[in-house]
């Protein structure tokens, strides 16, 4: 499992340290075609974020999670959000 991300920083674009994190989680409905699977995935994914958001400022990060996290457990998913925001700084 591997979650994907893009930040404004990595786009190039300037990145203010006043303003708050924000995360999106965008998963298709040709990826995954079941709507509270969807849900779920957005779900476990914000939550997985939340707490990490809070020692970054400024950034924008857009997650693109791939099908396979619906059978991850939440700790697994935890764990690679922590090694995406660790490759992002």
């Amino acid at each position: 499992m591997r979650v994907k991300f893009i930040s404004y920083h990595q786009a190039g674009l300037r990145q203010t340290v006043n303003l708050p994190s924000f995360l999106s989680v965008v998963i298709s409905s040709k990826t995954v075609s079941l709507a509270t699977r969807r849900n779920r995935i957005k779900r476990r994914v914000r939550e997985a974020f939340k707490p990490l958001l809070k020692e970054i400022s400024g950034l924008g990060i857009v997650v693109f999670p791939r099908p396979e996290v619906a059978e991850c457990n939440f700790k697994d998913i935890k764990e690679e959000a922590r090694q995406c925001l660790k490759e992002l700084r």
